[in-house]
C-alpha cells in the first residue's frame, strides 16, 4: 500500500514539473525531477529509515518521480534532431550527477 500511495504522489510530482518546465529545447523538468529524486534517496539511504518508510518514499515516491524511460526517450530525441551537444550534456550531467548526489549525500551522512 505504501509503493501505491508513493507512486501515486511521486507520478503526479513528476508530471506537473516535467509539464511546467519542458518548454523549450531542453528537458529541464525531466532533468531536475531525476537530480531531486537522487537528492532525496541519498537521504532516505543515509538515514536509513523504516522499512515501510522506505518503500513509501524510496520505492513508491522515488521510484515514480524519477524517469529512467522519459529520460532515454528524450536523450533519443535530442540525438534525432542532432542536437549532439545538449544530446550529450543532458545524458552525462543527467547520470554523472545523480550518481555523485546519492553517493555524496550517502557518504556524508554514513560515515
Amino acid at each position: 500500500m505504501g509503493v501505491f500511495l508513493g507512486g501515486c504522489f511521486g507520478a503526479f510530482s513528476r508530471a506537473w514539473i516535467s509539464h511546467w518546465l519542458n518548454q523549450n529545447d531542453f528537458p529541464w523538468g525531466t532533468w531536475i525531477v531525476n537530480i531531486l529524486g537522487s537528492i532525496l534517496l541519498g537521504f532516505i539511504l543515509a538515514f536509513d529509515f523504516q522499512n515501510h518508510w522506505l518503500h513509501i518514499f524510496g520505492i513508491g515516491f522515488c521510484g515514480a518521480f524519477t524517469t529512467y524511460s522519459t529520460f532515454s526517450l528524450e536523450t533519443i530525441k535530442l540525438i534525432e534532431q542532432k542536437k549532439w551537444i545538449q544530446s550529450f550534456v543532458y545524458l552525462g550531467t543527467s547520470i554523472g550527477v545523480s550518481l555523485i548526489i546519492v553517493m555524496s549525500i550517502f557518504y556524508f551522512f554514513t560515515t
